[in-house]
């Protein structure tokens, strides 16, 4: 398990967190496969631009690259699928090189954006709403039901999500029609969802999981 942080990237190991990268303030953190892709600011001592631009690590974090962008965005959502990146800087743009980027445009501003492996299916969420694409340049369709404000994709059909109030909500036709689980989880700081489906927010106090669709959550 990784947790990108204000302070860098930290691995969850047996006897507790170990912090692994540089100190990089990383924003809109995500992965594909072992790929790993995040955004931000540098922290002390580092010769990376301010913002950092895409970047892209292959070596669980210890080292990070600069992609594009570089000093220009600080991207606070980002979704990656095998052949597809998409990021939020105020401006929605679309990669599928990770060098160029074609501007887009969303109903609202997203606390996240998530994507099946494949980029069939890519969600939006924020304060403002729930958004589905499976064209990320537009045009995106409004969800119905208990939205999340965040939300990750397990697979084209299954995601999952964090409403306001701390519920898990669900959607099992790509992200179109949310229901709540039944669960809640206290002081939600943000949300990940693997491609197993597995459910993983971190709080306050660590990091809670469900690995039944939000039915039931523990301690990770």
């Amino acid at each position: 398990m990784l947790l990108a942080t204000h302070d860098g990237l930290y691995a969850g190991q047996r006897d507790g967190w170990k912090k692994v990268s540089p100190t990089i303030d990383l924003m809109g953190f995500t992965a594909v496969g072992s790929t790993l892709y995040s955004s931000g600011h540098p922290g002390d001592g580092s010769d990376l631009p301010n913002p950092v631009g895409l970047l892209r690590s292959d070596d669980q974090g210890r080292t990070w690259q600069t992609q594009s962008l570089a000093g220009k965005s600080d991207f606070h959502a980002l979704a990656a699928a095998r052949d597809l990146l998409v990021g939020y800087d105020g401006t929605l743009r679309t990669s599928h090189d990770a060098k160029t980027w074609t501007d887009g445009s969303l109903p609202g501003q997203p606390m996240s954006l998530s994507a099946s492996l494949d980029g069939a299916t890519v969600l939006a969420s924020g304060q403002q709403g729930t958004w589905t694409s499976i064209d990320p340049g537009g045009p995106w369709k409004a969800a119905t039901g208990t939205l999340p404000v965040v939300s990750g994709v397990a697979n084209p059909r299954d995601a999952y999500g964090l409403a306001g109030d701390g519920s898990l909500v669900a959607s099992h036709d790509g992200g179109t029609t949310w229901v709540a689980t039944g669960q809640s989880v206290p002081s939600p700081e943000m949300l990940a969802v693997t491609g197993r489906g597995e459910i993983l927010v971190a709080t306050a106090d660590g990091v809670v999981a469900s690995t039944d669709g939000g039915k039931s959550t523990h301690a990770a």
